[in-house]
């Protein structure tokens, strides 16, 4: 069992030392998606909060005897479920390094320790080097077959909760898209939230926006990476203002089928116009990209006809990874 292989895991309340603000600067790791769950880099000031609510404590190291350094802290979401569940902290001290993590009381199982620990091993391999960091593979073994039983569980459930048509994928010729393994950071959104994009479309965005500033365009990302339990919950709020499931697949994308779910797709707005919304094509921004978007590997994903029944997009833009 994962008890005693986890002890220097364990959480010592009265007798530890918390990772607060000497280490909460933004720390820009990739973002890590397993099969059931995320880590997800604390960036923003809401995730400084989040992460605070439910930091972990550091126990078994002495802070004066030198200076405690975190190479990665995070929160834990569930990615079936949707939700943060806990956080997770990885420190250097001298030559050790050492992952911490705290659950929410429902969810502090061994497999989900297990889970959680093996994304970070494979992040940070050095961490398998330390005697004490001992995964139980058995618990965390997620064979292909699994985990695309896990996938084609999570499609059922979300049909069948929000009431998706079991013909919705082949009638609007769309196909399942999974979330990547790795997300990395893409600067901020217009709103000031971290940005996700796959490494490859974060790099092409950063050199299309400063290629548009050259030229008097200012391009601001409205939206990156959104993982298909958020999609879902767009979805459950629009249904609970009352809308037929109809009205809402005729404004957003199924979870699941959504391009923001691959990490490559990516809205684009302009300051001085609403986000989101048809105005946007006859902007500067909307002209410059209808020329020039094409040399960093973007086109637009939903023009008006497009063959999938989505409304048209002119902000929505993929990029095909060259």
């Amino acid at each position: 069992m994962m008890g005693a292989s986890l002890a220097s895991f364990s959480l010592h309340a009265m007798r530890s030392f918390p990772v607060g603000d000497t280490t909460m600067m933004p720390l820009r790791r990739p973002l890590l998606n397993g099969v059931r769950h995320a880590l997800r880099p604390v960036v923003t000031a809401a995730d400084q909060l989040r992460y605070r609510e439910r930091m972990p404590a550091i126990d078994g190291i002495d802070p004066d005897n030198g200076i405690l350094q975190a190479r990665r802290i995070d929160l834990i979401e569930d990615r079936l479920q949707g939700g943060i569940i806990g956080s997770a902290c990885v420190v250097r001290s001298g030559r050790r390094l050492r992952a911490y993590l705290r659950l929410e009381a429902m969810q502090d199982r061994d497999p989900i320790r297990a889970d959680v620990l093996r994304l970070l091993a494979d992040a940070l391999p050095e961490l398998r080097r330390d005697a004490a960091f001992q995964v139980d593979t058995a618990l965390v073994a997620e064979p292909e077959d699994t985990a695309s039983a896990l996938r084609s569980m999570q499609r059922l459930q979300l049909a069948e909760a929000l009431g998706i048509p079991d013909d919705y994928a082949s009638r609007h010729a769309l196909s399942w898209i999974d979330e990547p393994a790795r997300l990395h950071y893409a600067d901020r959104d217009y709103v000031g939230r971290t940005l996700w994009l796959q490494h490859a479309a974060a790099q092409a965005w950063q050199a299309m926006r400063r290629a548009a500033g050259s030229h008097g365009v200012r391009l601001e990302a409205v939206s990156g990476f959104r993982s298909i339990a958020y999609q879902a919950g767009i979805l459950r709020r629009k249904l609970a203002r009352g809308m037929a499931i109809s009205e809402v697949l005729a404004i957003n994308t199924a979870p699941g089928y959504s391009e923001h779910h691959s990490g490559r797709a990516i809205d684009i707005g302009t300051p001085g116009y609403p986000p989101a919304e048809e105005v946007f094509e006859s902007t500067p921004a909307f002209a410059w990209l209808r020329e020039h978007a094409v040399r960093f590997g973007f086109r637009m994903s939903y023009p008006r006809d497009n063959p999938h029944g989505v409304v048209y997009e002119p902000w929505h833009w993929y990029h095909l990874g060259r």
